[in-house]
């Protein structure tokens, strides 16, 4: 039920853009390039878009497996958690319907700002960092993600009986953002 709650979430989100939408983001993204825009620019939009809606509906549904692996890894293995995976995966893909709704209720700041990726991060409370670690970090910190790992910790700590909802949310916190740590490392070696 979940997992097709958070398909039918992931296609509305593409879907409610639009494709005309789609093709004024490209032709802005040429013109600001100093590219020319092709003729043919609108079957490049529809190719998007379309993408977009079927990436979607796949997209929550491997988040939510993959994600459960990794907590079960880090809950189950190396803490010593009682449960199963399929308990995980049953926290976890609930837990992923704050980020799959947030990506619904952020589409009127998206449509605003032109900027089809915007999203709230820790970074919108830094506006003065300069480029550079800190404030990839930052960008790549997304409160709604943050609040989600804080629902699996909770479950996982419900799950367990033993634990407490303060450990389970430290460790489902904390495992995120050495994630975190380690791709912001990683994007800002190698822009420059």
């Amino acid at each position: 039920m979940v997992g097709a709650l958070l398909a039918a979430i992931g296609v509305l989100v593409p879907g409610l853009f639009g494709l005309e939408a789609f093709e004024e983001t490209i032709r802005d993204s040429m013109v600001e390039a100093g590219q020319d825009v092709p003729a043919d620019v609108s079957t490049w939009a529809l190719v998007s878009w379309t993408v977009g809606v079927a990436a979607a509906a796949i997209f929550w549904p491997v988040v939510a497996v993959l994600s459960a692996g990794l907590y079960a890894l880090v809950f189950l293995f190396l803490f010593g958690y009682e449960g199963s995976f399929r308990q995980l995966l049953n926290i976890t893909a609930h837990a992923l319907l704050v980020p799959a709704v947030a990506a619904v209720l952020l589409i009127p700041l998206r449509v605003v700002t032109g900027d089809f990726t915007a999203s709230l991060t820790a970074a919108a409370f830094f506006p003065f960092l300069e480029d550079g670690f800190l404030l990839t970090l930052l960008t790549f910190t997304d409160l709604f993600n943050l609040w989600c790992y804080a629902l699996v910790g909770l479950g996982a700590a419900l799950m367990d009986g033993r634990k407490s909802v303060g450990q389970g949310v430290t460790i489902s916190v904390a495992t995120a953002l050495i994630i975190t740590v380690v791709v912001a490392a990683v994007v800002n070696a190698f822009s420059g």
